[in-house]
C-alpha cells in the first residue's frame, strides 16, 4: 500500500510505476541519504535555484510542458558551483537510472544515445576539475553499486554487486548499456554537433568568452565569442530531438558585457522566456559563511574572510566574489575618470561628411560598389594654421573599416611625471597638449557588397590637408605605398608606422597628465575601454577593434615627439575672396582656395587689381 510520501510526490501514485521500475527519491534525499550521495546538504538559495529550475516532483523533472528550461545562475568565486552542479547531474541520471526504458519514455531510437553534457573551458577543468568530482559521487554511490555492474576502466568496481545493466565509467564519460552517456567536453574541443542533449551545463561559462570564431551572419562577417556558439549549439541538439531538455549556466561574470551578463539580462526582461536567472554573492550561497561577522564595503556587508581580499584587490573582489564585474579585465587604461575628462565638446568637425555607395560601372559592363564619404562643408574657420598638424591614417584590408585621425598641438609647459615602457619614472615637461580634432570611419557595406573606396579617402586626406596645412603623416602596418610617394613628392614628411608598446604608453601617459582633448566619439571610447594587457603587450580582444584608439595614439605620438611641425609663418598674397567658394552644385564638392598651399596664411594683402592676376588650381595633390 503507498505510503504517505508516496501520495505526496505522485498525485497518482500508478503512474509512475509504469514508466520506473525504482521509485526516484526527492532531490533532498538524494543529496542527504546513505543510499545515495551521502552529502551535507545545500544551503536554501542553492536548494532554491535548483528546485525552480527542476520543480520538486522527481517524475516530473523531464516534462515537456516545463516553462523554465536554462538556468543562468551567476554566482561568485567559492559559492559551490562545481559542487551543485555535479549533484544536480548525479540527479539526473539517477532518474534516469530508475526509468525502465528511458528511449521508450521519450520516444527517442533505442539506438541513439541519450546526453548529460558538462562543458569546461579547457580540457583540464573538464577533466580534474568538474569530472574527477562527477565520478568520485558515482563510484561511491551506494545505491547504485548495489543495484548495477559498474566498472572503472573497464575493471569491474570491488564494492558493486548489482545484477542490472553495466554502467561504465572512463576518464572522459559514464555510459550505461542502455545508451545513456554522462560527457565530459571543454570549449577548446571544437564540436558540439552528434549529441543528443538531454542535459547540459556550461560550467565557468563567462571564461569561454577569450575565445572568438569568425563567421557569417547574413550578410556580416563578425566574431563571436566560443560561449555563444557552444550555447547556440547544445540548444539546438537538445531542441531538435524534442526531448524535455535542461540546461545551466553557471559562473561568475568577467566583463560587464560578457555572455552570463547578457544571458542574465535577457532573463530579466519580461517573463525571461526560457531563461531562469538567479544571481548572488558567494557568502549567499555557501553556507560556511552563516553567523560570521561582517564589514560593510559599498553596498554589501561582506564576511570577514574576505576582508584581505577586499582591501589588496576590491575591482577583482567585486567580480569574483559579488558577481559586478569591470568593463574589462587587465584594462590598458584604467582610468575612466581621465578617459571622460578629456572629451571636450567644443570641438567641432573640420569637415561636414555624409556617407554614400557610389556604383561605378568598369569596361566589361561590371558593377563596382564603395562606399564614400562626400564632403558637404568645411570649418576653415577653426584652422590654426600656426600649429603642428598630424594625420594618421588605419587603411583597411579585406572587410575591415578605414580610419583617418587628424590632430594637432596646442603649445603649453605642464610639468608632469612619465612612467615609461620599462616601469621607469620620469620626470618631463609636457610642450604640446593634443587635440584630436577629427575622427573619420569607413566601414565596408556587406549587405551592398560595397567595399571602402581608398581612392575616396585620399582625396579626403587631400582636403584636411589642404585646409590645414598639415605636413605630416603617418600610415599603420597596411598603407599604401601610392600614397606615401605622393606624400614624398609633395614635401611632406611621411612614415609607415605599426603602433606599439612604446606608444601605448606615451598616449597613457599624455591622457593621465590631461594632455589629450578628444571630441566625444563612441567608438574611440568604446575602444579605450576595452584595451587590454595580454602579459606582453596593449591589444584588443578579438571580438572588437582598435582601429581609432591606434589612430589617436598615432596622432599624440606625431606631434608629443615632434614629428609633426607646424608651418613656417609668412606674408601670402590673395587673389579676392576665393579663400573658399563654398560647395560646387554639379559635383557636390567643396571649392577651396583657389592657390597652392605655399600660398595659404594668415596675412592677408590685397591686389591693386586682381583682375590681372592668372588664376591657380589650388587643390593639394598629396
Amino acid at each position: 500500500m503507498p505510503g504517505l510520501i508516496d501520495q505526496i510526490l505522485f498525485t497518482d501514485t500508478e503512474t509512475w510505476r509504469a514508466d520506473y521500475w525504482c521509485k526516484p527519491v526527492h532531490f533532498r534525499e538524494f543529496v542527504t541519504s546513505k543510499e545515495h550521495l551521502h552529502q551535507a546538504g545545500l544551503s536554501p538559495r542553492q536548494y532554491d535555484a535548483i528546485f525552480q529550475l527542476i520543480g520538486d516532483d522527481p517524475v516530473k523533472v523531464f516534462s515537456m510542458d516545463r516553462v523554465k528550461r536554462v538556468g543562468v545562475f551567476l554566482w561568485g568565486k567559492g559559492s559551490g558551483k562545481d559542487y551543485v552542479t555535479s549533484v544536480l547531474q548525479a540527479y539526473l541520471f539517477y532518474i534516469l537510472l530508475c526509468m525502465k526504458d528511458p528511449h521508450a519514455y521519450f520516444d527517442f531510437p533505442q539506438e541513439e544515445n541519450i546526453d548529460i553534457m558538462n562543458v569546461a573551458p579547457t580540457a583540464q577543468q573538464a577533466r580534474k576539475i568538474f569530472f574527477s568530482k562527477f565520478t568520485s559521487r558515482i563510484k561511491n554511490w551506494k545505491w547504485l553499486l548495489d543495484n548495477f555492474k559498474v566498472s572503472f576502466r573497464g575493471a569491474p568496481l570491488r564494492r558493486s554487486c548489482g545484477s542490472r545493466m553495466e554502467v561504465r565509467i572512463t576518464d572522459a564519460a559514464v555510459e550505461t548499456a542502455n545508451n545513456i552517456r554522462c560527457n565530459s567536453l571543454h570549449s577548446e574541443a571544437g564540436n558540439f554537433e552528434g549529441y543528443n542533449v538531454l542535459f547540459f551545463c556550461m560550467d565557468e561559462a563567462s571564461e569561454f568568452e577569450d575565445k572568438f570564431e569568425t563567421v557569417r551572419s547574413g550578410d556580416e562577417i563578425i566574431n563571436v565569442g566560443k560561449a555563444e556558439i557552444i550555447y547556440n549549439t547544445l540548444l539546438t541538439s537538445a531542441v531538435s530531438r524534442k526531448l524535455p531538455w535542461l540546461g545551466v549556466i553557471i559562473s561568475f561574470p568577467r566583463r560587464v558585457d560578457d555572455f552570463t551578463i547578457r544571458m542574465y539580462e535577457n532573463s530579466q526582461k519580461g517573463d525571461g522566456g526560457i531563461l531562469l536567472g538567479v544571481r548572488g554573492c558567494t557568502w549567499e550561497f555557501n553556507p560556511r559563511y552563516n553567523g560570521e561577522p561582517t564589514f560593510r564595503f559599498e553596498q554589501w556587508d561582506v564576511p570577514i574572510s574576505f576582508k584581505t581580499h577586499f582591501e589588496t584587490d576590491p575591482l577583482n573582489s567585486r567580480m569574483k566574489f559579488c558577481t559586478v564585474p569591470p568593463i574589462i579585465l587587465n584594462r590598458f587604461f584604467y582610468n575612466d575618470e581621465r578617459i571622460q575628462s578629456a572629451i571636450d565638446n567644443s570641438i567641432e568637425p573640420l569637415l561636414t561628411t555624409v556617407d554614400e555607395i557610389q556604383e561605378i560601372t568598369d569596361a566589361s559592363g561590371k558593377k563596382v560598389k564603395f562606399v564614400i564619404k562626400r564632403i558637404l562643408a568645411s570649418n576653415i574657420s577653426r584652422v590654426d594654421r600656426t600649429r603642428a598638424w598630424a594625420i594618421h591614417v588605419d587603411l583597411s584590408i579585406s572587410g575591415d573599416s578605414t580610419t583617418v585621425v587628424i590632430g594637432h598641438g596646442e603649445p603649453c609647459n605642464i610639468a608632469s611625471t612619465f612612467v615609461d615602457d620599462t616601469g621607469k619614472t620620469v620626470n618631463t615637461t609636457i610642450k604640446n597638449i593634443i587635440v584630436i580634432d577629427q575622427i573619420l570611419v569607413w566601414e565596408p557595406d556587406l549587405k551592398h557588397q560595397a567595399v571602402v573606396s581608398h581612392m575616396n579617402v585620399d582625396e579626403v586626406i587631400e582636403s584636411l590637408v589642404g585646409m590645414t596645412g598639415c605636413r605630416y603623416i603617418s600610415y599603420d602596418q597596411y598603407q599604401s605605398q601610392y600614397v606615401l610617394e605622393k606624400a614624398v613628392r609633395n614635401g611632406m614628411d611621411s612614415e609607415k608606422h605599426n603602433i606599439n608598446t612604446k606608444d601605448y604608453v606615451l598616449y597613457r601617459n599624455m591622457l593621465w597628465a590631461g594632455a589629450v582633448r578628444y571630441p566625444k566619439h563612441t567608438k574611440l571610447l568604446f575602444e579605450t575601454e576595452r584595451i587590454v594587457w595580454d602579459g606582453k603587450k596593449p591589444d584588443h580582444l578579438p571580438i572588437y577593434s582598435k582601429d581609432v584608439v591606434d589612430s589617436a595614439i598615432g596622432i599624440t605620438r606625431a606631434i608629443a615627439e615632434g614629428l609633426a611641425k607646424a608651418q613656417e609663418n609668412m606674408i601670402y598674397t590673395f587673389m579676392d575672396d576665393r579663400i573658399f567658394t563654398g560647395i560646387d552644385p554639379n559635383d557636390n564638392k567643396v571649392n577651396f582656395p583657389v592657390f597652392p598651399p605655399e600660398v595659404l596664411g594668415h596675412t592677408y594683402v590685397p591686389l591693386e587689381n586682381p583682375d590681372e592676376a592668372p588664376p591657380q588650381d589650388i587643390s593639394w595633390f598629396l
